[in-house]
């Protein structure tokens, strides 16, 4: 991965152009956007961090361009081109949110601003771990657990958060009863001010102590949301959160993909059926090739009843890897938390399912769950134990085993 900013030239001269990528070679991964009216879109598109805006053709249209970069996105930093240091210019240009002005054909002072401006956007380390839920499919009840298993994370000790990335028809809020006004997209831009105190006085919170973030009813922001900012967003969290729990993902969208490379677990869910299993195994392919390795991506099956034909051990064998947990099926308590948009610890406390989620919690958050009982969990979040050697590998009907051919191309998965 390239740690390097991203950096956009707008306005300038295809002769300047050359100038700024000769001088930022090494520095940042510089695009380009020759029109200073399209240079705003250009930028939340590309996801860039430092704008440098040539004041040199157009300086009117210059000015309102940097107007805009800092009215719709705060975290960007804007550097102002310029000709010669005229005062009057570099007034206007601070006016219009410029935050350095560099002279064009001083370029080891655009290679110091350039490096300084990266070096403060160097991501601090983050404290917390972020944890995504990843669906192999629709209707696996992905929602349902990460709601659950938000609040079960919390303690005297850790702040949680819970993330909802579906941008557009978003469930967390709906489940948890709540309503919120201060958006991801809110987030995004005012990150660079947002001290901690701020943060958590900001987001919604809800009774159990879990803070919510999600787009609400805000669709119109939801094209701020860009993927090229949901990396910077959930580690921004994870300084300030022990925990950020990810909702909401749908297949291996660019979005999707930004928030499983941020993240530090993904838990895959999955049901007892066919499509499910299949689904699992592509999303695991998946998870090899971009890299997911050691104890990164954990299989947790969910509504499990250990009654059904396609068991645990047969998942197993058919997956090639070991099920870190499973969750037991509880549809009526289930069902009767989300439509009291309350959560299980509160609805069914004693449930098994309740007991179940309880385990995933603390195998999550490294707390030892004690010995599983019956059909709870059977081996810890963070690794041990080799499925039993002595039981022979039973396919499932109408799976292809992991590794195996087969006779037509598999779509791509579908998640929730």
């Amino acid at each position: 991965m390239n740690d390097r900013p991203t950096v956009i030239l707008i306005g300038a001269t295809p002769q300047r152009e050359a100038t700024v990528k000769n001088a930022l070679r090494e520095l940042a991964e510089l695009r380009v956007e020759p029109s200073l009216t399209a240079g705003p879109a250009s930028a939340r598109k590309w996801g860039a961090q430092i704008a440098l805006v040539d004041l040199v053709p157009e300086s009117d249209l210059a000015l309102r361009a940097m107007h805009e970069l800092k009215s719709a996105d705060g975290e960007i930093e804007v550097v102002a081109l310029a000709a010669a240091k005229d005062p009057d210019l570099i007034l206007q240009a601070m006016r219009s949110g410029a935050g350095e002005f560099v002279v064009l054909d001083k370029l080891g002072e655009l290679q110091r601003v350039v490096g300084d401006l990266a070096r403060d956007l160097e991501p601090k380390e983050p404290g917390g771990m972020i944890v995504t839920l990843f669906p192999a499919k629709g209707g696996m009840g992905a929602t349902a657990m990460a709601t659950n298993l938000a609040s079960m994370l919390l303690s005297d000790e850790r702040r949680v958060v819970l993330v909802d990335l579906d941008l557009q028809l978003g469930d967390v809020l709906v489940f948890l009863d709540m309503a919120s006004r201060y958006t991801i997209a809110d987030v995004l831009h005012h990150m660079k001010r947002l001290d901690r105190e701020l943060l958590f006085s900001s987001v919604a919170r809800h009774g159990s102590g879990v803070d919510v973030l999600a787009q609400s009813d805000h669709l119109e922001e939801a094209d701020k949301v860009t993927p090229a900012r949901i990396g910077p967003l959930l580690k921004f969290l994870a300084r300030h959160y022990d925990f950020v729990v990810v909702d909401g993902l749908r297949g291996f969208d660019e979005m999707a993909l930004a928030a499983l490379d941020a993240s530090n677990r993904v838990l895959l869910v999955l049901t007892q059926d066919v499509p499910s299993i299949k689904n699992a195994q592509r999303c695991l392919d998946v998870f090899r090739r971009l890299n997911y390795e050691g104890d990164k991506v954990r299989v947790v099956l969910n509504r499990y009843q250990k009654s059904e034909k396609i068991d645990l051990h047969a998942i197993e064998d058919n997956l090639g890897v070991e099920v870190t947990g499973v969750v037991a099926n509880d549809y009526p308590s289930v069902i009767r938390a989300i439509n009291r948009g309350i959560l299980l610890a509160d609805a069914a406390p004693r449930a098994k399912v309740t007991e179940d989620l309880r385990k995933l919690a603390g195998l999550v958050s490294g707390v030892s769950p004690g010995k599983p009982r019956g059909g709870g969990f059977l081996r810890g979040l963070f690794g041990g134990g080799g499925r039993g050697s002595e039981r022979a590998p039973r396919p499932i009907e109408g799976v292809t085993k992991t590794g195996d051919e087969s006779d037509e191309p598999e779509p791509a998965p579908e998640a929730v």
